[in-house]
């Protein structure tokens, strides 16, 4: 299981992607604080200088305005890149919730799931291990149930097919033991079907 690899990244979109435009807003703001910083300074700069020819200003204006172009379209391709590798890193977190997820949906439906298992550098094993020996003790106690109930259940039947044999019986308590058997009977198998699923 340990070399298994998902092909869909965005396994829970809604998580992945909120946090990822977060991600992107911060970076977004940062990036915008930076190129005003940058525009500010070469703006200072500028008025600093003594005078100087406007053929000059010209040529450092222009120079400017490359440089704070090329400045914002790397700090674009920068936000992008940011919010690509917070999926990536989200994917981590994402596909461990959504076996989670799946395997608390099969205890809800009444059956005990396998062991969850996740990939090499998935996060959150240490809730992985404790969902599983969560699951482990509910097994245990199920499996207990199921026995017990096997047992009051033999002795039931055997305490109903006596009862039948003799002659002078309530037949109203008898179809109340033949009621009592069978309910002990319904739970006994839905124990064991959440046991063996």
């Amino acid at each position: 299981m340990a070399n298994y690899k998902r092909k869909n990244y965005l396994i829970n979109k809604p998580l992945q992607l909120k946090y990822a435009a977060i991600i992107m807003a911060i970076v977004t703001a940062y990036s915008a604080f930076i190129l005003y910083s940058i525009y500010f300074s070469m703006r200072s700069v500028l008025d600093s200088l003594p005078s100087i020819s406007s053929e000059m200003v010209i040529a450092i204006q222009r120079q400017n305005g490359t440089i704070l172009l090329t400045t914002a379209i790397l700090l674009v391709v920068n936000i992008i890149f940011v919010g690509f590798i917070w999926v990536l890193a989200m994917h981590k977190i994402a596909g461990p919730i959504y076996r989670l997820q799946k395997g608390i949906e099969e205890i809800k439906d009444g059956r005990l799931p396998r062991d969850i298992q996740l990939r090499k550098g998935d996060e959150l094993f240490e809730l992985k291990g404790n969902f599983n020996e969560m699951v482990s003790a509910l097994r245990s106690a199920a499996i207990q149930d199921a026995d017990e109930l096997g047992t009051v259940l033999e002795k039931a039947t055997a305490l109903l097919t006596g009862l039948k044999d003799a002659s002078s019986i309530d037949s109203a308590k008898l179809l109340e033991l033949e009621q009592l058997t069978a309910g002990l009977g319904k739970i006994r198998e839905k124990r064991l079907r959440a046991i063996n699923t």
